[in-house]
C-alpha cells in the first residue's frame, strides 16, 4: 500500500500514487464495513417482564411494568409527560421511535388473548390508560394514589409515604397490626402509631 508520506515525486506519477492510495484506503474502509454487522440501533429487546397480564392481575403486572419502563427512563411515554410533537417537529422521527419501542414492551408483556384490545391504540399512554381503565378494579388504594400522583406530575414523596400511612414527620414507620392468632395483618398498617417527640 502506498503511504502519502511517501509521495513526493512531481508530475502525473504523484497524482496516480494519490489515486492508488486513496482507491485502497477506500476499499480497505468498505470491506471492514461490509464485515461489520453491528450498526448502533434503539434498545427494541422484547419486554424482559417476567409476568404477563392476563386480566387478573393488573396491580402486580402494572408495578413491573411501570418500573422496568421507568429503568429504561422512558416512563413519560405512559405518564404524558412526553407529548406527542407535531409530524413537521425536528423530534417527531424519534418520539414516534420510542414510542413505538415502549407500546411494544407493553403489548409484548401481555397474554396473547388480551393483545387484540389494546394494540390499535396510536399512542403508549393510550394504551396504559385503556388497560388501566379496563382492569383497574380499585381495591389497591395505593395503585390509585400512585397513577393520581403521575396523572397530576407532582412530586410524589408525600403521596407514596401517605399510601404507606405514614404521616409527615412521623419518625418512625406505622407497625403492623398484629392479629389474634399473632401473625401480621399483610398491608394492614397501624396507623396509630404516633412518632415520638
Amino acid at each position: 500500500m502506498v503511504n502519502p508520506n511517501d509521495v513526493v515525486q512531481t508530475g502525473g506519477n504523484s497524482t496516480n500514487s494519490i489515486l492508488e492510495y486513496l482507491t485502497a484506503r477506500m476499499t480497505e474502509v468498505l470491506t471492514k464495513n461490509q464485515t461489520q454487522t453491528h450498526l448502533p440501533t434503539y434498545d427494541t429487546s422484547a419486554a424482559q417482564i417476567g409476568i404477563k397480564l392476563d386480566g387478573t392481575n393488573y396491580v402486580l403486572w402494572s408495578q413491573v411494568v411501570e418500573m422496568y419502563i421507568s429503568g429504561k427512563d422512558k416512563l413519560g411515554y405512559i405518564n404524558g409527560d412526553f407529548l406527542q410533537p407535531e409530524p413537521t417537529d425536528p423530534t417527531f422521527r424519534r418520539w414516534r421511535t420510542e414510542n413505538a419501542i415502549v407500546k411494544g414492551w407493553l403489548i409484548n408483556s401481555m397474554d396473547p388473548t388480551l393483545i387484540n384490545n389494546f394494540i390499535r391504540f396510536p399512542t403508549t399512554k393510550m394504551v396504559w390508560d385503556s388497560i388501566a381503565t379496563t382492569y383497574f378494579d380499585g381495591t389497591d388504594t395505593s395503585q390509585g394514589i400512585r397513577r393520581a400522583v403521575m396523572l397530576i406530575g407532582t412530586d410524589t414523596t408525600g403521596a407514596v409515604m401517605a399510601s404507606k400511612g405514614v404521616k409527615i414527620g412521623q419518625q418512625q414507620p406505622p407497625s403492623l397490626q398484629l392479629s389474634k392468632n399473632g401473625s401480621t395483618g399483610v398491608g394492614k398498617l397501624n396507623t396509630n402509631t404516633r412518632a415520638k417527640t
